[in-house]
């Protein structure tokens, strides 16, 4: 291939119609979409307001006005750049090896595509140490209202049956119909800050692949055991994530809410993956490089948001397996 200004522009623009092509394909098949928000962001670091609900209509005594404080909590997101480059010497380039090029645009389109979903990921995989914007575990225990502990706590993180009911055997809330039911439930009972439900609805079941099996016959079999399932009623889709296959047999219930803030797990944007162009270079510059590059580059961060919309049950592994408790 020639070494010449307009070569190079027709080949990067072969380059971008690749990674283009091969992004809107992946994006047709990721998950993150399902369970993590996306929020633009302005600076460097972005400190984000979490407006607690507060604000409630109550029966005025007298007709006189109440006030309701607005509750926040701040958390900072610092966003970091991530990017990955191409390097072609002139001598490859020469020799037409630029055609694997292609190759490396094909997996870049990809990994543009799938960057949030490996963060969300790594969220998922490390809720129980993660911080929320309490400062407490993602997947713990939470006040119900962070400047009244006086309201209680709610539980994201599940590891016995008898924290569904204390008439319960102490067991590992493994993956059942019972289980699963118990489990929406506690979610349908968390409250507001001013005392209203949040009014949860649960709709994704995020597993492991060694449970797709179990989480499918419990979400969509018509008929368990010769009695009809009405867990289907629930409308609850599985979400098989590979990934999860180092724990593999606990669960994570999504009760996924609206607005860029409303998920329980945000992807927050300071600058979109791009490529960089050799627009406007000249052939006299060009005959004084030795080489190209391209770089694609993005500044982004990934971080918990509202832990009541995401409850894990944790069940150990065969070898981690404590005895019931008599």
């Amino acid at each position: 291939m020639l070494w010449t200004a307009r070569h190079v522009l027709a080949f990067e623009d072969r380059l971008r119609r690749i990674i283009n092509h091969d992004y809107q394909d992946a994006m047709r098949r990721v998950w993150w979409p399902n369970i993590m928000g996306t929020r633009a962001s302005t600076g460097k670091r972005e400190i984000i307001e979490w407006l607690l609900n507060t604000a409630q209509i109550v029966k005025l005594p007298n007709g006189q006005m109440q006030f309701d404080d607005l509750v926040t909590q701040a958390h900072e997101a610092v966003n970091i750049p991530r990017g990955g480059g191409l390097r072609m010497d002139r001598d490859k380039w020469e020799d037409d090896e630029a055609k694997l090029a292609s190759e490396w645009a094909s997996q870049m389109g990809s990994e543009m595509a799938m960057s949030p979903q490996y963060e969300c990921i790594d969220l998922i995989k490390y809720g129980e140490v993660g911080l929320a914007y309490d400062g407490r575990p993602f997947h713990g225990a939470h006040l119900v209202n962070p400047f009244d502990e006086s309201r209680g706590e709610y539980r994201t993180l599940i590891d016995s049956m008898a924290q569904f009911d204390p008439s319960l055997p102490a067991l590992p809330p493994e993956l059942t119909p019972d289980s699963f039911s118990l489990g929406v439930a506690h979610m349908k009972t968390f409250e507001m800050p001013n005392g209203r439900n949040r009014n949860l609805e649960p709709r994704f079941l995020l597993i492991p692949p060694q449970l797709e099996k179990v989480a499918r016959t419990v979400t969509g079999a018509k008929i368990i055991e010769a009695t009809e399932n009405v867990i289907t009623d629930y409308h609850v889709q599985p979400l098989v994530i590979h990934e999860l296959a180092h724990d593999p047999r606990s669960w994570i219930l999504i009760a996924p809410g609206s607005g860029e803030l409303g998920m329980p797990y945000i992807w927050q944007e300071r600058r979109p993956y791009g490529m960089t162009s050799y627009d406007g270079i000249t052939d006299a510059e060009l005959a004084r490089a030795n080489h190209l590059e391209w770089h694609v580059r993005g500044r982004n961060a990934a971080i918990y948001g509202h832990p009541f919309r995401a409850v894990k049950f944790k069940v150990p592994g065969p070898q981690q397996q404590q005895p019931p408790q008599s």
